[in-house]
């Protein structure tokens, strides 16, 4: 596109299939939107609606972006950035994150009830709830550039001033307890349990609650772990099969090697009277930082199963089915809550779609970002 250019993907890199028509017209403006306001409170700084193109799962700035450094907002960007270095680590466990969670505990509850509701009143609680969703999104993945900030900084300084190999630094952010661990070592818990047994017919549904809500990918289409009880079967059966991953005992090994490699280094580090203290800090807050990197991951987005319940009943109700309601886009569900659209028009938009969609896993994927 002219006179934009690629400069990364909204989704990961093995996710080749475009997005759907419901992700792209109504999740992707209210995060970016949410971004916009997210950045000019807490930065300073303002990004007009048209330096930013979002296709394909990717993103594309305008070649011209660094004019949004000159505004006054980015003198004291680098300040802001610093100041808030040990309150952002714990704004996000003390109040985003606890926050959050009574959020999603509060959506799953009335999820429940929402059959009860009208098609008018369902479609109103799912916008409501991704408004309020996407603004958390934003702020969660924010705590994220610290983590990365701190990986970025402990890179170039362990290749430049440490006798090691260059990637002998990753042993230094191993060894944390985060989300991921959390989630193993339940796992792993019900794997020593016989499946006929009581407390495994209580612990499974106690699982799929407190993990279930893991995703594949910020995508509506696509299913979160809990809609797909025999995946978690499978890894409870792979643990059975495999003690010796106990993960418990895999993050205490992590943790041992991390201290060794820290003492190596410290060891090992040239010009180690000015370099050390350095070293120090870098670690200091890229360890800090490193166990959100996991956990928040698990949080992005995590409302998406109680979406998908209800665009689920929502297209049964429209007559398009449960999978080929994200087919649409945003514009054409509001009308035909509305009653404004003909129900077998709207279906055959969709199935049309939807067979695209499919078609398209068979494309080999195009790499070329110019």
């Amino acid at each position: 596109m002219k006179n934009y250019r690629w400069v990364g993907n909204l989704y990961p890199d093995w996710f080749r299939r475009p997005a759907s028509p419901l992700e792209r017209t109504w999740r992707w403006p209210l995060a970016l939107k949410a971004a916009q306001r997210f950045v000019k409170q807490r930065l300073g700084i303002t990004i007009p609606d048209n330096y930013y193109i979002p296709k394909d799962g990717r993103l594309y700035l305008r070649t011209d972006y660094y004019r949004l450094l000159m505004q006054w907002g980015t003198l004291a960007f680098l300040f802001k950035f610093i100041r808030r270095l040990s309150k952002e680590k714990q704004n996000f466990e003390s109040e985003v994150l606890p926050a959050y969670k009574a959020l999603l505990s509060s959506w799953r509850q009335e999820s429940q009830t929402f059959k009860d509701m009208n098609t008018a009143e369902i479609w109103q609680w799912m916008k409501s709830i991704m408004e309020v969703d996407v603004a958390y999104t934003v702020k969660i993945v924010y705590v994220g550039t610290y983590g990365f900030l701190f990986d970025f900084l402990l890179a170039q300084f362990y290749k430049r001033f440490v006798k090691d190999e260059p990637d002998g630094y990753h042993a230094l952010l191993a060894g944390f307890p985060n989300r991921t661990f959390e989630m193993n070592a339940e796992l792993f818990r019900l794997s020593r349990i016989d499946k006929e047994n009581q407390s495994f017919g209580v612990g499974f549904p106690d699982f799929l609650t407190n993990f279930g809500l893991e995703k594949s990918d910020w995508e509506l289409a696509l299913p979160v772990l809990g809609e797909y009880p025999p995946a978690i079967m499978h890894l409870i059966d792979s643990y059975r099969i495999h003690p010796e991953l106990d993960p418990t005992l895999r993050l205490e090994k992590a943790k041992a090697k991390r201290k060794e490699k820290y003492m190596y280094a410290l060891g090992h580090l040239k010009y180690a009277f000015i370099t050390k203290p350095v070293f120090r800090w870098i670690v200091r807050w890229a360890q800090a930082y490193v166990p959100l990197r996991e956990t928040r991951q698990h949080f992005i987005g995590a409302a998406t199963y109680f979406l998908r319940q209800g665009l689920k009943l929502l297209g049964e109700r429209l007559g398009v089915g449960q999978e080929k309601i994200f087919f649409l886009e945003k514009s054409e569900i509001d009308e035909a809550v509305r009653g404004g659209i003909n129900l077998l028009n709207l279906k055959q938009v969709s199935d049309g779609r939807y067979n695209l969609w499919l078609s398209q896993k068979e494309h080999i994927p195009n790499e070329d970002r110019k």
